[in-house]
C-alpha cells in the first residue's frame, strides 16, 4: 500500500477510534487519537507536497509552519493538550478542542477521507 493511502487509513481509522472513545467518556484516549488525526492528516498533507515524511513532531512542526500555516497554528496550539494526555488526565472541553481541530482541518483543506 502507497504511503499516501496508508496514511490516509490511518487516519480514518484514528477518527473513528477517537469517536468510540469520546462516546464513551474515555477523554484521554479521544484526545490522543483525535491529535493522531490531525498528524496523520499533516503527514498526507506534507508527504503529498514533498514525497517525504516527517521524522518527529518538530520536523513537523517546521514543514507545517513553512507550507500550511493554518495547520501549523493548530496542531501547535493543541499540542501540550497532546501531551498532557501521556501523564495526566484531560478533560471534555479539552478533547472536545482537539476533535474540532480536526474538523478546522478537515474544512479548510478540503480533506475527505474524514467525516
Amino acid at each position: 500500500m502507497a504511503a499516501l493511502e496508508q496514511l490516509k487509513e490511518n487516519a480514518k481509522e484514528f477518527w473513528s477510534e477517537a469517536q468510540g472513545s469520546f462516546d464513551k467518556g474515555k477523554w484521554n484516549a479521544a484526545a490522543t487519537l483525535f491529535y493522531k488525526t490531525l498528524t496523520c492528516m499533516a503527514d498526507f498533507m506534507i508527504y503529498e507536497r514533498s514525497n517525504e515524511l516527517p521524522k518527529n513532531h518538530t520536523e513537523r512542526f517546521k514543514i507545517l509552519e513553512l507550507n500550511f500555516d493554518y495547520a501549523y497554528r493548530i496542531c501547535s496550539n493543541l499540542f501540550s493538550t497532546y501531551i498532557k494526555t501521556y501523564d495526566l488526565k484531560v478533560t471534555k472541553p479539552e478533547a472536545e478542542k482537539i476533535k474540532e481541530g480536526v474538523l478546522q482541518i478537515v474544512k479548510h483543506y478540503k480533506i475527505e477521507f474524514i467525516s
